[in-house]
């Protein structure tokens, strides 16, 4: 009698995406497409080695969420399957700063009332505000989303006094 043991290996699964614009804006919609040996994928995007984005998915594209102007990296993982080893494609991208009008809009109130801070601007996205004090200095930080050109936040509990709002979007 004779006998041998062979092994059967899985192969390496492959993914391929599409091009991501070069032309990226601030506000943009960023709508990724790719397809792989499988139907199981993971997306990520990463942003000074911090993953702010992960997602799973069966379908073949991803609408990413927006993303503040800067330079990304898109880690898009095909996880394979029982007979298929994971792999994963790593693009780098970058979102151009919008030329963008903002327009603040914030009413005085009575000390005990809540302030309502609208923003308005060309590009929707995230948009961080910074209110201060006259003799306090920075009091509140806070982030807030425009969509469709207009976002507010309401802040409570401010002392007395004179109040600036700046606002960015990086």
């Amino acid at each position: 009698k004779d006998s041998k043991l062979f092994i059967i290996k899985k192969i390496a699964a492959n993914i391929e995406v599409d091009p991501i614009s070069d032309n990226l804006q601030f506000g943009d919609n960023i709508n990724v497409t790719f397809k792989g040996s499988t139907n199981s994928y993971r997306v990520e995007v990463e942003r000074h080695g911090n993953n702010i984005f992960n997602q799973t998915t069966s379908n073949n594209y991803m609408v990413l969420p927006t993303l503040a102007a800067g330079d990304y990296n898109l880690l898009i993982y095909d996880l394979g399957d029982g007979g298929r080893v994971g792999v994963y494609v790593n693009k780098a991208f970058t979102i151009n700063k919008k030329e963008n009008n903002v327009k603040i809009e914030v009413e005085d109130v009575d000390h005990g009332q809540n302030v309502t801070i609208t923003v308005r601007a060309d590009g929707d996205g995230e948009y961080k505000l910074i209110v201060t004090n006259s003799t306090e200095g920075t009091v509140k930080k806070v982030t807030l989303n425009v969509v469709n050109g207009t976002g507010n936040v309401t802040l409570s509990s401010l002392s007395i006094g004179k109040y600036s709002v700046k606002v960015t979007s990086d």
